[in-house]
């Protein structure tokens, strides 16, 4: 059965028409219609060959993260309010990390049993960083007190971006 666009699909197919419209008005005739191809159904046939390496630019695979199902809608929700994506978040996260900015903590570990339940996250993260992010948690594991591997470093950035609400009293 094949996906039904959203109100959010209309929007987003209603906002590129008016950017084309815009980057016309603006004098980028060029830009404008590289939108407007986009748009049509070669459009998308385009980007898949783009997606599948056949155009030259091959997207970043997907990286899978495990996380609680409660903090992957938070994440979703808070960067959508943020106007951002998932993706961006996670990206910004590693940098960060790569930098010595962002410092995860290590996940606590739930007595058997009692886990939340947990659902997986994909991002299209480029491989070097995602690489690098892994390399660089097992080149300073001592500092930090654990060996945190890309994954987990996205997921604690996401969880500190996003914390769980406080309970109301």
């Amino acid at each position: 059965m094949a996906n039904r666009p959203t109100a959010k699909d209309a929007a987003l197919r209603d906002n590129a028409r008016a950017a084309a419209v815009k980057l016309r008005e603006v004098g980028e005739p060029v830009l404008a219609d590289a939108v407007e191809t986009l748009l049509t159904p070669n459009g998308w046939a385009i980007l898949g060959r783009l997606r599948s390496g056949e155009g030259g630019t091959e997207l970043s695979p997907n990286k899978s993260m495990w996380l609680e199902t409660s903090l992957k809608q938070r994440a979703i929700a808070g960067a959508e309010a943020d106007r951002r994506d998932v993706l961006s978040v996670v990206v910004e996260g590693l940098e960060k990390f790569l930098r010595g900015e962002f410092v995860p903590s290590r996940p606590p570990r739930a007595p058997r049993g009692s886990a939340p339940s947990k659902t997986s996250l994909t991002a299209r993260v480029p491989d070097d960083l995602w690489d690098a992010a892994t390399t660089y948690g097992a080149e300073h594991a001592e500092e930090l007190g654990w060996t945190p591997v890309a994954s987990q470093v996205a997921v604690a950035y996401l969880a500190q971006l996003y914390p769980e609400p406080a309970p109301v009293e």
